[in-house]
């Protein structure tokens, strides 16, 4: 069995639904023509609802011939309460409508289910967009919808959003529904009720004399136009059949003394069938049984030479018969008139012989691809065989449709005792409860593979595996339940074993390959099975598979560490969305790998446009599969350009819902609480839902989530400066890395440890920390871990610099993740400054790492300034103090204009707007952006002074050995003003004061000189 576990391409059928009706000469109603003009100019939304027989379709067809308007016509029926059996319709008949656009419109994919208002939204605005102006849509036969589905709330929000240049014009027996009444209380929807499609007596004439012309008689029109206004009240369907009637019949009528439509409809439907040849009506009442057919489906059902000119005959006449054009015309009885026929079918023939015909129909329907219907047959007909072959066959594509809702439906006509006879049957079933909440579907799959086991059906246990393991790792609950399955799968597949489809060899492996990635990375086997998703690769057909395995390998090699491979996957995937159509959910799955790529290299404008990519994806289709993997990438974007506040914002977003939820879901939610806590300072916060997120428990099974877990972790107790846990932290991940292949793990590590060892000062440990930290970046092209503090990030880059350690990187992963310095005057002038400012023994400006030079004028005005707030501190110097040092003979006003003017031209010499700030009357050297040697000096002094007095010898001779190397002369040596000199002579006091702290030093720490002292 089972040429139905793959995907079979169905053709496109010819739909009376998607098809308005080929009229015969009929009367043109102007008086309405002109309202349903007022109501389009007024309103969207047109309504129209009357009793059977009310002319409410021919209304509508007539007024689109009339203004020569082109519509998507739509003829709904019971089927269109499944959504995806909606979306499915409307993709087809908008490629009649509108062939230009050879993308089709979406249709409705499981992962949409949950957000199918939004993914309404989406197709409708794309369905408006895509007709020509003005444009026009026509529900017909609302009514035939169940009030108790979805349906209805969904065509609210398509029609809520509805175009100006756009008209939507539904026809129906019932009223606008509670679901949509709030559109007729916003005076979007206007009602053309009953009352005004009750034919005038002018209408009434109009009739008479159309049938007088096509039957050539002459009648006594005042007599009868009266008598057919008496007794039908102007109901259309009754005034065109009593016109067809003898006069004899049409007398009888006339002095009946019921006169309700029902009556008036039965008594003359039976009349036109009196009229009729006996092969006639074998036509008649055979081809009833199909809701809609065509010449060659009746000839085949009647084996009646004369079927097309009987059906022909029927819709010229008008009895209650629509011919509707294509490349096959199809006819379409009154539901009222085939009603009736179907009645009289069962009168005329026994049980068995209308089971029999109701088969044959239903054999037709699925030749035409009409398998909707042809369901419907066979339930009526009691064929159940037919009913579960029709199952099998097409559930597939239904789910791969959205269908879920049709399936299930199907699902419920075959008898109880026949699905449980059929695992199968209870298979598809299985996979509607694991679209609607895979949690439910693992026990439904637990119980099939017992039982294909059982009947050793190879492909039913192989299915049944991948559903159990798919219900796993979608329901995001404990991964530690993947494990016996992934062993149960060598007893599953004998050798030899053949695939029915590469789709399907696809899907298992990629099953197993992510199962395996989530719950048994160390295991060796987990090349082989990545070597076989590789080599399908080129071969799916399917691009949103494609996409999704790629994910599943860019995952994998990003947690080995194997930048090469991660990058040649991720480039793929890329071609593919970008070269193919490929389903919402995989263009979803590949902007967070988007992101994600953006968050490890450090391209934070990567990171957050592809956030916002996928994000848009996610709310324009209403996916709810991916949200907690791309909101944590939105928050990494959100940090890279310290909104601190948006990152927080994300976080409540999914919030309500995640605090109810389970498994990790949950602990997801706690984890990016815990690290947007963390960023904002609130420790408290960041160790309580930390906390929560290890009481789950859930990531201990998958090593790369459980490593992440720790490393931000232990920063947290570091931060607090419990360094014992923090320890434990650093532990844990050595334990993994050794224990599992994910080298991005030996990257996390080595960050923590490098954290850990300057929280002890132990410095030569956590140079050695810092480097492998760095040097394992370079080599696997990380820049910094998934979740990162910038602070902590700048520490540790400042360390390198100042030890020379991986220095090209350092500045590498500064540029990118745009660090600050931590303490920006204590930052050794290896730190990529934009802006820096040498004054001891020389003059020298460098911006953007190029010395500045002058070739003409050199700017005299701005350069005096920049050396007179130096000399000054640098910090908080009074704009009064520089106007009286530096144009002390202007005037006030003069003098301040020049400040302005000169402040403005070292900005632009900077090329750093913000390098100068100026605020509160006073004028400050942006100190992270700017370095000066003389003023690190001094902060380096200062630092030193206080490291000497807390006893930390060590610590202060390297800070003090790093201050004396700064002096290379003396400040501004060519300068000769004052306010130089007070600068020059406050240096040298400096300088000396250091050279003592470092002798002190010195011999506390029993060291000789490391290097020469100037004195």
């Amino acid at each position: 069995m089972r040429e139905d576990v793959h995907l079979v391409k169905r053709s496109t059928p010819q739909l009376a639904k998607l098809t308005p009706p080929q009229l015969p000469p009929v009367v043109d109603r102007p008086r309405l023509f002109k309202e349903l003009d007022q109501l389009k100019k007024h309103h969207r939304i047109v309504w129209i609802q009357g009793p059977p027989g009310a002319g409410k379709t021919t209304l509508v067809a007539t007024y689109l011939r009339a203004r020569k308007l082109k519509p998507l016509w739509y003829q709904l029926d019971a089927g269109d309460a499944d959504p995806g059996t909606w979306f499915h319709y409307l993709s087809l008949g908008m490629k009649r409508v509108a062939p230009r656009f050879k993308k089709p419109l979406p249709t409705v994919r499981p992962e949409y289910l949950a957000g199918l208002p939004i993914f309404t939204r989406r197709v409708f605005e794309q369905l408006y967009s895509r007709l020509k102006t003005p444009g026009l849509v026509v529900f017909d036969n609302y009514q035939e919808v169940p009030d108790e589905t979805p349906f209805h709330e969904l065509m609210r929000e398509a029609l809520t959003i509805i175009p100006l240049d756009t008209t939507v014009i539904v026809a129906s027996r019932q009223p606008v529904p509670t679901a949509l009444a709030r559109l007729q209380a916003d005076q979007v929807l206007a009602e053309l009720d009953a009352t005004h499609l009750e034919l005038t007596l002018d209408e009434i004439k109009a009739l008479v004399d159309l049938w007088s012309l096509s039957k050539k008689a002459v009648v006594s029109t005042q007599d009868v136009v009266s008598r057919l206004q008496a007794r039908t009240d102007g109901w259309v369907a009754g005034v065109v059949l009593l016109l067809n009637q003898s006069e004899t019949n049409v007398r009888q009528l006339f002095e009946a003394q019921e006169a309700s439509s029902p009556v008036i409809f039965d008594y003359l439907a039976r009349e036109v069938l009196a009229t009729q040849s006996k092969d006639a009506i074998d036509v008649l009442l055979r081809t009833a049984f199909l809701p809609s057919t065509t010449v060659s489906m009746a000839l085949e059902l009647t084996d009646q030479p004369g079927a097309g000119r009987t059906l022909g005959r029927m819709a010229r006449a008008r009895y209650f018969t629509e011919r509707r054009p294509g490349t096959e015309p199809m006819f379409q009885f009154h539901p009222l008139f085939r009603e009736f026929l179907i009645k009289q079918a069962k009168e005329t023939w026994s049980p068995s012989q209308v089971k029999e015909i109701q088969r044959q129909a239903g054999h037709l329907l699925e030749q035409a691809d009409r398998v909707d219907e042809a369901f419907g047959l066979y339930q009526d007909a009691g064929q159940v065989a037919e009913m579960e072959r029709l199952l099998l066959s097409h559930a597939p594509q239904f789910l791969q449709e959205g269908r879920v809702s049709t399936v299930e439906k199907w699902l419920q006509h075959v008898p109880a005792d026949r699905r449980e006879a059929n695992p199968w049957l209870r298979y598809w079933a299985a996979n509607c409860q694991f679209l609607r909440n895979p949690n439910n579907s693992i026990p439904l799959f637990e119980n099939l593979f017992a039982e294909f086991t059982t009947t050793e059906d190879e492909v039913g246990k192989l299915l049944a595996w991948c559903g159990v393991m798919e219900s796993i790792i979608y329901s995001e609950g404990d991964f530690s339940k993947l494990s016996p399955w992934i062993d149960r799968f060598e007893a599953i597949v004998p050798p030899g074993f053949n695939f029915p489809s590469e789709e399907m060899e696809a899907r298992i492996t990629q099953t197993m390959f992510l199962g395996m990635t989530y719950s048994r990375i160390s295991d060796p086997t987990i090349f082989e099975w990545e070597e076989r998703l590789q080599a399908l690769l080129p071969h799916l057909g399917d691009p949103s598979l494609r996409v999704l395995a790629g994910w599943s390998l860019y995952s994998f090699w990003s947690w080995l560490g194997y930048a090469e491979k991660r990058k040649s996957v991720f480039r793929m995937a890329e071609s593919w969305v970008n070269s193919t159509e490929v389903a919402p959910l995989a263009k979803a799955w590949f902007a967070n790998a988007k992101a994600l790529e953006g968050n490890l290299t450090g391209n934070g404008p990567q990171c957050m446009a592809a956030y916002e990519e996928g994000r848009a994806m996610i709310k324009s289709y209403g996916i709810q599969i991916l949200p907690m993997h791309l909101q944590a990438q939105g928050i990494s974007g959100a940090i890279f350009s310290r909104d601190y506040e948006r990152a927080a914002r994300l976080v409540e977003e999914i919030r309500p819902e995640a605090e109810n939820a389970t498994g990790l879901r949950r602990a997801g939610y706690l984890y990016v609480a815990s690290y947007v806590a963390f960023l904002q300072g609130d420790l408290d916060k960041a160790y309580q839902y930390a906390g929560k997120h290890i009481e789950t428990n859930l990531t201990k099974d998958c090593a790369f989530l459980d490593g992440l877990l720790g490393f931000h972790m232990g920063e947290i107790f570091i931060a607090c400066g419990d360094l014992k846990k923090g320890e434990n932290q650093i532990r844990h991940l050595s334990a993994l890395c050794q224990s599992t292949p994910c080298r991005i793990l030996d990257f996390f590590r080595n960050c923590l440890q490098a954290q850990w060892m300057l929280a002890r000062r132990n410095d030569s440990e956590a140079i050695k920390a810092i480097s492998d930290w760095l040097r394992i970046g370079r080599e696997q092209d990380l820049i910094t871990a998934p979740f990162w503090h910038p602070r902590i990030m700048a520490r540790l880059c400042a360390k390198a610099l100042e030890v020379g350690v991986e220095v090209d990187r350092a500045r590498e992963v500064i540029r990118k993740l745009q660090l600050t310095p931590e303490e920006p005057v204590l930052t050794s002038e290896k730190w990529p400054w934009p802006v820096k400012i040498y004054t001891l023994g020389r003059f020298d400006l460098e911006v953007d790492h190029v010395p500045v030079e002058f070739s003409r004028k050199v700017p005299k005005g701005p350069l005096n300034l920049l050396k007179a707030l130096i000399a000054f501190g640098g910090t908080n110097v009074s704009q009064h103090k520089l106007i009286d040092t530096l144009w002390p003979d202007s005037d006030g006003d003069a003098a301040y204009r020049s400040l302005v003017t000169t402040i403005s031209r070292l900005r632009k010499l900077l090329r750093h707007e913000e390098a100068i700030v100026s605020k509160g009357g006073a004028l400050s050297l942006n100190h992270e952006i700017c370095w000066v040697d003389s003023l690190s000096v001094h902060c380096l002094i200062k630092a030193v002074d206080q490291e000497s007095t807390n006893g930390e010898f060590n610590t202060a001779l390297n800070l003090g050995e790093r201050a004396a190397a700064l002096f290379q002369g003396s400040f501004l040596p060519h300068d000769d003003e004052s306010w130089t000199l007070t600068a020059r002579l406050e240096l040298q006091k400096k300088h000396a004061h250091l050279m003592n702290r470092l002798r002190d030093a010195y011999e506390q720490t029993n060291q000789s000189k490391r290097g020469p002292l100037r004195t």
